[in-house]
């Protein structure tokens, strides 16, 4: 929207002669929301090596299916989930 916001969605269709999504806000099931590519972001594991203790990143507000920006204060909690290394548990600030 126009204060520039991120929300939990799901993907339910991509459209590839428009390079567009449909996607659900998980607190609004009632409608789909078409929106280009390049405004929809896969959510990481954490695999990929971005949070790193001080490093910025969008968090989901706690008890929110919104995302802010904040810095990772302390380094991650890593477990294996099925023989990937995935994020168990991160230490945000948010701005």
């Amino acid at each position: 929207d126009e204060n520039g916001s991120w929300i939990l969605a799901s993907v339910q269709r991509f459209y590839a002669d428009t390079e567009t999504y449909d996607v659900q806000d998980e607190d609004d099931t009632s409608k789909l929301i078409r929106l280009p590519w390049s405004h929809v972001m896969r959510l990481s594991t954490g695999a990929e090596g971005c949070f790193q203790k001080g490093a910025d990143c969008m968090a989901i507000f706690p008890e929110t299916t919104s995302f802010y920006k904040a810095k990772v204060s302390k380094s991650p909690i890593w477990k294996l989930d099925h023989g990937v290394p995935t994020v168990k548990e991160i230490i945000v600030k948010f701005e």
